[in-house]
C-alpha cells in the first residue's frame, strides 16, 4: 500500500528519464554508474572508455566485487575538465535521452520516407524488406525508410529511390543482385528517382519549417534548424551524384 501510495506519474516520468539519461553500456549489459554519469559530453571527450575491472572470477558480469574503471585518452593532464562523448548522437537523440543539443552536431541524422505508388508496390515492398529497408504498408501506398546522416553516403537512399520508381524487370533484375541498384540507371530511371528524393527532401523542410515557426525552446529550433541545413545538404548531393542540378 505504500508503494501505491507513493507511486504517481510523476515519480515514474523521474525514475524513467534518470535510467535513460543516464544508463551506460558496460559488459554484460546496461548499468547506472554513480559519479560517472556526472561526466559532461564533448565531441572530443578526453575519456575513451569504461572497463569492468576483474575479480579473477572469469565472470564478466558486474558484481560487488568489481569496480568500473575510467580509461582516459593519452596526454590527459592534471586540472583538466574530464568530459566523454555520449556517442554518434544527433540533435533529436541528445535532445530526447539528455536534454540538451550541439549547434551544428555533426552527428545529425533524419529520416526520409519514400513513397511506393505504383501497382508494383507490393513487391517492391517485399523486395527492400528482404534488403534490410524498412517498409511502412499504407491504404494506398507503402513508405520506405531510410536515414540519412550528415556528411554520410547517399547511395542507400539513391538506391530505395531507383527500386520505388523503376519498372518490373528492374525489380527481377534487382532481386538477381540481391542488393539495392547502386550504379547509374537509364535516364528515366535516375530523372524519376531523383524527383522523388526532391519530394521526400521538399516535404521534410516544409514540416520542419512549420514546426520551427512554432517552437519556443532553443533547444527545438537549433534542432529543427539542423535538421532543415542536412535535408538541403542531402537534395544537393544527390542531385550532383545524378547529374540533375
Amino acid at each position: 500500500k505504500g508503494f501505491v501510495k507513493w507511486f504517481s506519474w510523476v515519480h515514474y516520468a523521474w525514475a524513467r528519464s534518470v535510467v535513460l539519461s543516464r544508463q551506460n553500456a558496460l559488459p554484460g549489459g546496461l548499468g547506472l554508474v554513480p559519479v560517472w554519469d556526472l561526466v559532461n559530453h564533448s565531441p572530443d571527450g578526453v575519456i575513451s572508455g569504461i572497463a569492468v575491472e576483474s575479480d579473477g572470477s572469469g565472470d564478466d558480469a558486474v558484481s560487488e566485487e568489481k569496480a568500473c574503471v575510467v580509461l582516459d585518452s593519452p596526454g590527459l593532464q592534471a586540472g583538466e575538465v574530464v568530459t566523454m562523448r555520449y556517442g554518434a548522437r544527433g540533435n533529436a537523440e541528445l535532445l530526447l535521452y539528455s536534454g540538451f543539443v550541439i549547434a551544428g552536431n555533426g552527428d545529425d541524422v533524419v529520416e526520409l520516407s519514400v513513397p511506393i505508388r505504383d501497382d508494383l508496390r507490393a513487391l517492391k515492398a517485399r523486395l527492400l524488406r528482404k534488403l534490410g529497408v524498412v517498409v511502412e504498408n499504407g491504404a494506398d501506398e507503402v513508405r520506405a525508410v531510410v536515414k540519412v546522416k550528415k556528411g554520410g553516403d547517399r547511395g542507400r537512399l539513391l538506391g530505395v529511390a531507383r527500386v520505388a520508381v523503376m519498372r518490373k524487370s528492374g525489380v527481377v533484375e534487382v532481386m538477381r543482385q540481391e542488393g539495392l541498384p547502386t550504379a547509374e540507371q537509364d535516364g528515366e530511371t535516375d530523372g524519376m528517382a531523383a524527383a522523388l528524393v526532391k519530394e521526400c527532401v521538399d516535404a521534410g523542410i516544409q514540416e520542419r519549417v512549420t514546426l520551427l515557426e512554432a517552437a519556443v525552446d532553443e533547444r527545438v529550433r537549433i534542432l529543427l534548424d539542423g535538421e532543415i541545413g542536412l535535408l538541403r545538404e542531402v537534395a544537393e548531393d544527390v542531385a550532383d551524384a545524378l547529374e540533375c542540378k
